[in-house]
């Protein structure tokens, strides 16, 4: 920039935010069931996937492992099921936390030889609590470069009746007590965990209970992958309100619902549903409503508590603005949906 010239922009005062927003995919459901997708049994159409760096490197890493994704038009793929055709392959997966997190535990249950890497910021986001889950399911998981952190290099074979099995030092040959995950750890840990149960309950025969230690953070997203799971023919029995056991049982199989629409993205719905609350008329948003799997959703919750008129439909919620009146002060937990509190801030 030349330091001679400045530019200025003027914002103008804004009034109100009235219309409709048709919201775009959501980047985490559209990775979650690109690989559901793919692992499942039978063909799947996958609409509204995000278009994103993240998904991409997903998509990608998907056809290097032997997955035929077609593309349709945009945001649109037809997904060819039956799992990871090809034993090895070496992945990118640039900056995408999930993509890392649930391929690590995918291919940690798979056949064959994988490295996975990404870019220099993605290599200094430790992995190793993931990694100590995953050990003794028939893989060997090692780091290329610094202890705890990717790229990672994942040898797994397929195991065979006269294999012990060997999970947080048990040896059994009957089955597998328990596969143990932090709950102060990220929950995409626990996302990878359970996608992979069923696979590991047909390799095994056996039922697959996950164990969470401590408090499980970010339970809406936990939620929203049993539930995507769920549309895949797969039921996750959740111990009770604590979050802290998840069994998948013998012989659960991944089955298409040949149609999955991903809804839209309920984190971005936060900034145009503030923007209606600070209004003085209506503004629908389009993509997630009653039936969302997403925890973010609810800050149309949290703004209805405050005294912001929304009404809830099937697949869209309208706000109505509060015009001139002073929105009252509040005090507000938002662990539950971190990515919405700095849009309340905001308000």
């Amino acid at each position: 920039m030349n330091n001679n010239h400045t530019t200025t922009r003027t914002l103008l005062p804004a009034h109100s935010a009235v219309g409709k927003v048709i919201l775009p995919g959501s980047k985490s459901l559209s990775i979650r069931a690109l690989l559901l997708a793919s692992l499942s049994e039978g063909n799947t159409t996958l609409t509204n996937v995000l278009d994103s760096d993240d998904t991409r490197v997903m998509i990608t890493a998907l056809r290097q492992l032997g997955v035929t994704i077609t593309a349709i038009e945009a945001g649109s793929y037809y997904v060819i099921g039956g799992g990871f055709k090809h034993s090895t392959a070496d992945i990118f997966v640039g900056n995408s936390g999930l993509s890392i997190r649930t391929l690590t535990a995918a291919l940690a249950a798979s056949e064959g030889t994988f490295r996975l890497h990404g870019v220099a910021r993605m290599h200094e986001r430790p992995i190793a609590d993931l990694v100590n889950s995953l050990t003794g399911l028939n893989a060997h998981i090692s780091y290329e470069n610094t202890i705890g952190y990717p790229p990672l290099l994942i040898e797994s074979y397929q195991s065979n009746k006269t294999n012990k099995l060997h999970l947080n030092g048990t040896d059994s040959t009957e089955h597998i007590e328990t596969i143990n995950v932090k709950g102060n750890a990220s929950s995409q840990y626990l996302t990878g965990l359970l996608q992979i149960a069923p696979l590991l309950s047909i390799k095994h025969q056996q039922d697959i209970t996950i164990i969470v230690d401590g408090e499980l953070i970010s339970k809406p997203y936990v939620d929203m992958t049993i539930q995507l799971m769920s549309q895949f023919n797969v039921n996750v029995i959740r111990d009770d309100t604590q979050y802290q056991q998840f069994t998948v049982l013998k012989n659960s199989r991944y089955h298409s619902p040949n149609i999955i629409q991903v809804e839209g993205d309920a984190s971005s719905a936060s900034y145009f549903l503030a923007a209606g609350a600070l209004g003085h008329d209506s503004l629908t948003i389009y993509g997630v409503g009653l039936n969302s799997l997403q925890g973010d959703v609810h800050f149309a919750t949290f703004l209805s508590t405050i005294g912001i008129k929304t009404d809830w439909d099937t697949h869209s919620i309208t706000i109505h603005g509060r015009a001139n009146k002073v929105l009252p002060a509040f005090t507000q937990d938002f662990n539950h949906i971190p990515d919405a509190a700095m849009t309340a801030a905001i308000i």
